[in-house]
Order: structure tokens, then C-alpha cells, then sequence
């Protein structure tokens, strides 16, 4: 009596339409994403399922899907016509991304002992582009790992690949960003490998800009080499140079920056043009836990400059900065702190 009490309920639950609309009625009252939809046809076993008008809202970003499949048999998770999604991307609330539109996303998923491989494919359009997107994804044990992914919209493709166990290869070439981005001009060129991610990551990065502009930013002629290791005695190294810099009102010329040492002991020197007269910032400065210290810290303007030291707390990003001298006729000898 008990088992048939139990099982009678259970079995209406997963192979009923009525049990599936039940489930759905609990996961929008719980999920931490306010969640609705249109219809929900099919069984959690038995049947496709089937969703139409799916809207997810998130902090204020919504995400609208026209209709979702679910089939059990092929194991296959169709999506179609997905607006919204460049609210999502990172940097979102300060890059003026364009529209995009995901007309259908296909997912293939196989279960394997411990872990689940995605295969996702996208197919779409941004500003009149043609937009396809491949990732495949691996959870493993509950950790998530991405094999490979690669962007193509318009003439822009965004790749990474993973080359080993620890590292990937990157690459980025953006030569029609008015696709991507609003009011856009120019082309990046950029690649490199990141690796160790979760023990002691590492970045190397090679990137070329030409006349790159976004709204209120632009970059000219700007050439980076990178190498990043974040280990107390692996060499730290950065050369930056562009030949002008603009965001908002301010205009920087000649810009020339160099970074040199370890986690230890390393040298930061930034020298650039500001109204046809020079700034200059240079930094000596170590890391020691949580705690960045820079205990030779020296801004410069014109012939005038200011000296002091100061610190940066990795783990609650508050920070407090010591200055004395003075820059344009402005003296001080003040204490700055930051939360």
C-alpha cells in the first residue's frame, strides 16, 4: 500500500503532461532567475518537451526565447529565435553591443560515466551579419571545462582552443566591429595562450590595433606584447605602446608603457603626451599575500609632479594611496582611501 501510495503519483508526475506543468508551476516559484513561459507540452519521460515564449529576467537583463525542445531520445536541446543576449556579455553595462539574434541553438549532450559533454552550435545574425558560434563543453565531476569555442559574425572570429591539458590558445580578429559593436571603426589583431587557470594562471597576449574607435573610446596604433605568470619568482613583463589614446574628453598621445619583474620586486613606467605636455607615472612596487604595496610611486605633469606610496588590498579591493607635492600650482600632502 505504502509503494503504491508512493509510486501511483510519481509515475503520473514524469509521464504525464499535467506532472510536467507541475514541475514547471515549482521551478519558476524557485529558481534565483524570474522565469516564465507561454505553453508546456510533452512528459518528462515519454515525450519531447516543448516550451513556447520563455522569458528569463536577471538583474535587470531579460533574455526572450521564442520556443525550446527538449528530446529525451536524441538528447538534443533545441532554442529558437533567442533575443536579448548581448545584455549578457561581459561588459555589457559599459560596451554598446549590437543586437543580436540567435534565429536557432542547437545542443547535442552525452552522458558519460561522471561527466556530460555539450556540443552547442548557433546560427544567427548581428547588424545584418551572419553570426555562427561552436562550443563544446565537458562537466566532469562537477567541474566545467571548455574544449574549444569559436565566434564567427560577419568578418570577425573570436577562437579558443584548448592546446593541452593545462593550455589554451586564443585568438581575436576583429576587422568589421561595426557588426559587434555600435558606432565602431578599425581592426584588432590579437593572440596569445592562457594556462593554469586554477593553480598559478598564466597569460601571454600579442595585440595590434589601427584606428580603433567605439563610441567614446578609440585607440590608434597601439602594439602590446604580454607575459604574465602569476608566481612569486616568475618574470613579469608588459610593453604597450600606442600612438594615441582617447576616452571621453581626455586625449593621450604617444603613450608608452613597460612592466618588468616579478610578484616580488617589479617596475611600472608610463610615460604619455597630455595637451602637448608630459605626464609620467612610475611605480616600484610587490605583492605580498593579499596585498599590493607600492612603496615608490611617483606622478608627474608638466614639471611638476607628486610622491608618495600606496597600497591595494586584493581580497576586500579597498585601497590607500599617500601623496605629497604638487601638480599645476596645486599643493597637497594628503591621505587618499578607497573602498
Amino acid at each position: 500500500m505504502i509503494l503504491a501510495a508512493v509510486a501511483v503519483p510519481l509515475t503520473l508526475l514524469i509521464t504525464t503532461n499535467i506532472g510536467l506543468n507541475a514541475v514547471f508551476t515549482i521551478v519558476t516559484m524557485f529558481t534565483p532567475v524570474q522565469f516564465s513561459y507561454g505553453q508546456v507540452s510533452g512528459k518528462i519521460i515519454g515525450a519531447p518537451i516543448k516550451i513556447s515564449n520563455v522569458t528569463l529576467i536577471h538583474t535587470g537583463r531579460t533574455l526572450k526565447i521564442e520556443n525550446v525542445t527538449f528530446d529525451w531520445q536524441l538528447k538534443a536541446l533545441t532554442a529558437n529565435n533567442i533575443r536579448g543576449l548581448e545584455q549578457f556579455l561581459p561588459y555589457a553595462s559599459k560596451v554598446a553591443y549590437q543586437e543580436f539574434l540567435i534565429n536557432k541553438a542547437y545542443a547535442q549532450i552525452n552522458f558519460k560515466e561522471n561527466s556530460l559533454v555539450f556540443n552547442v552550435q548557433l546560427f544567427g545574425q548581428a547588424a545584418q551579419a551572419p553570426l555562427h558560434g561552436n562550443v563544446r563543453l565537458t562537466n566532469h565531476n562537477s567541474m566545467w571545462d571548455i574544449n574549444h569555442a569559436v565566434l564567427m559574425i560577419g568578418d570577425n572570429v573570436i577562437n579558443l582552443q584548448r592546446h593541452n591539458v593545462k593550455q589554451y590558445k586564443w585568438n581575436i580578429t576583429i576587422k568589421q566591429p561595426n557588426v559587434m559593436f555600435k558606432n565602431s571603426t578599425g581592426t584588432i589583431i590579437a593572440h596569445g595562450h592562457i594556462q593554469d587557470l586554477n593553480t598559478t594562471p598564466s597569460i601571454q597576449a600579442h595585440v595590434q590595433t589601427k584606428h580603433f574607435a567605439m563610441s567614446n573610446y578609440a585607440v590608434n596604433n597601439l602594439q602590446a606584447r604580454v607575459n604574465l605568470v602569476i608566481q612569486p619568482s616568475a618574470p613579469l613583463f608588459a610593453n604597450i605602446t600606442a600612438s594615441n589614446v582617447r576616452f571621453d574628453a581626455t586625449h593621450l598621445e604617444d603613450i608608452k608603457l613597460s612592466l618588468h619583474g616579478d610578484l616580488a620586486q617589479h617596475t611600472l613606467n608610463f610615460n604619455a603626451m597630455y595637451e602637448n605636455e608630459p605626464v609620467a607615472l612610475h611605480i616600484k612596487g610587490r605583492l605580498n599575500e593579499k596585498m599590493w604595496h607600492a612603496h615608490d610611486l611617483m606622478l608627474g605633469y608638466k614639471k611638476e609632479q607628486l610622491v608618495g606610496t600606496s597600497t591595494y588590498n586584493l581580497k576586500d579591493r579597498s585601497s590607500t594611496t599617500s601623496l605629497r607635492g604638487s601638480i599645476a600650482t596645486f599643493p597637497t600632502t594628503a591621505v587618499l582611501k578607497f573602498t
